[in-house]
């Protein structure tokens, strides 16, 4: 007997099409880049973003040059490569006017593309806003918002403490650093907000939930579960933030959950 519900899939040149029951809505999938359709030998797992306009920036390697491409199923740009002199590549995320940053060259230097100009946002060394980095854990991590923002991981080469920052044409602000913060993955939305978790002493159970923007140092969200471990945040921009925790409940058995900040 046929399964009442079943799909099938083919493929066609425009990508892959998928015809499932008429239970379930059926979704047309574009192909951005393949070795099917171009000479791409490799596609980094987990190095690529999306803008609200549909397209997608990802790290690959293209007819032996790796390097940092862009397209949303049309013809593919390359936004640099080894060309361009550069050395390697890693995180990247771009805005919906098609501004794309990445960490390059062992994570020295953050790079933007917009208009096919590659400029230099920051690199090792440099000193905007007088605030220097060390190349002992580079430059990585960057996130751009539709400001033109650019959010990142750095070692602040002063006090040898990671630390997150924020530039936009300028100087650098400092949304946390220093021994009071054990950083972790962080969220930027577009009023330059900055989400993020960290083990901390300025926190009453020891960790906690940050949201700073660089102009004053942040604060730690109350914890009234006790959350054990935080996985993500994500901040929207009307500054609500979601996360993951695991904790313990009454009776100490592990809950695994998924949260956002709630009103009050």
């Amino acid at each position: 007997m046929m399964p009442s519900k079943f799909f099938a899939t083919t493929l066609a040149a425009a990508g892959l099409v998928t015809v499932l029951s008429p239970s379930v809505q059926a979704f047309t999938f574009v192909e951005i880049a393949s070795s099917q359709t171009a000479n791409f030998t490799d596609l980094v797992d987990a190095a690529y973003a999306i803008n609200d306009l549909g397209t997608v920036t990802f790290l690959g390697e293209l007819d032996g040059q790796n390097g940092v491409f862009a397209g949303d199923g049309g013809v593919l740009a390359t936004i640099a490569d080894e060309g361009d002199g550069f050395l390697n590549f890693s995180d990247l995320d771009i805005n919906s006017a098609g501004t794309v940053v990445f960490s390059a060259d062992g994570n020295t230097r953050i790079v933007s593309s917009s208009g096919g100009l590659l400029t230099d946002v920051i690199t090792v060394g440099s000193s905007p806003g007088l605030i220097g980095f060390s190349a002992a854990d580079g430059l990585f991590a960057p996130v751009i918002n539709e400001l033109g923002t650019i959010a990142f991981f750095a070692e602040n080469f002063a006090t040898t403490d990671e630390g997150i920052f924020t530039i936009n044409g300028g100087g650098v602000s400092t949304i946390a650093d220093g021994p009071d913060f054990d950083l972790f993955r962080f969220s930027l939305n577009n009023n330059d907000e900055v989400a993020f978790f960290s083990i901390s002493a300025l926190a009453p159970d020891g960790d906690a939930l940050f949201i700073g923007d660089g102009t004053a140092a942040p604060a730690p969200f109350a914890d009234p579960l006790g959350f054990g471990t935080i996985e993500g945040p994500v901040l929207n921009d009307n500054g609500t933030v979601a996360f993951n925790a695991l904790f313990l409940d009454a009776m100490f058995n592990p809950v695994l959950g998924n949260f956002r900040q709630g009103p009050g």
